[in-house]
């Protein structure tokens, strides 16, 4: 399965809404006995920053958010492959 961030304008930023779109993707692909995951993005970049616009909480709520995609990540039972075009700077540094 690949998953892939579009987020493009913002060169693939991690906020709540993407953060949460992965994790349940990655729950949902090891829920359907997917061989693998591929992570990758539209932009060059996979991620630079985490975006913390976005109106009250998100800068309260997102390190939470991306530990538990971490986790999710880490947990899998089959493997989590990040396609990176570029650096992958910011959250995951």
């Amino acid at each position: 399965m690949t998953l892939e961030m579009q987020r493009p304008e913002r060169r693939n930023a991690l906020n709540n809404e993407l953060v949460d779109g992965l994790r349940d993707a990655i729950d949902k692909a090891v829920a359907e006995d997917v061989r693998a995951i591929v992570l990758t993005g539209q932009v060059r970049s996979r991620a630079e920053h985490v975006a913390l616009s976005g109106g009250q909480g998100v800068a309260d709520e997102l390190p939470e958010k991306a530990k538990a995609l971490n986790l999710a990540i880490d947990k899998a039972p089959i493997p989590v492959i990040g396609a990176i075009n570029g650096p992958a700077i910011g959250a995951g540094v």
